[in-house]
């Protein structure tokens, strides 16, 4: 893995609540950020955006399956002002609801679990 890549994971990771944009990533590790989302994907598979987002979906698993927080309290803990927003991506990623996952108690089978 490109070295400037692995640093800018470590900051996602470091300060993952914290909005991104790519232009801030980039410059964070000296390159132009065509070329960072160039090759942040051939190393992670992901744009930063979906790797970022992914991250904070896992979060919000982890969050309804072991606490006791409203689903709106979930969404904006992992970084979501919109509750609707949260739920599609969410079902997107996990193939159920949160509120499915929640009432089930059940993790989705071979879903993605993190980035």
């Amino acid at each position: 893995m490109d070295q400037r890549i692995a640093s800018a994971i470590e900051r996602i990771y470091a300060d993952w609540r914290i909005s991104r944009n790519i232009s801030g990533m980039a410059r964070a590790v000296g390159i132009c950020p065509r070329h960072f989302r160039r090759i942040f994907r051939a190393d992670t598979g992901l744009s930063p955006r979906d790797y970022v987002k992914r991250l904070r979906l896992s979060v919000a698993r982890l969050l309804i399956e072991r606490e006791d927080l409203a689903l709106k309290e979930v969404a904006h803990a992992v970084g979501y002002a919109d509750i609707g927003a949260f739920a599609k991506d969410f079902k997107s990623a996990y193939g159920w609801p949160p509120g499915k996952m929640r009432r089930e108690k059940k993790p989705q089978e071979g879903a993605a679990d993190s980035p």
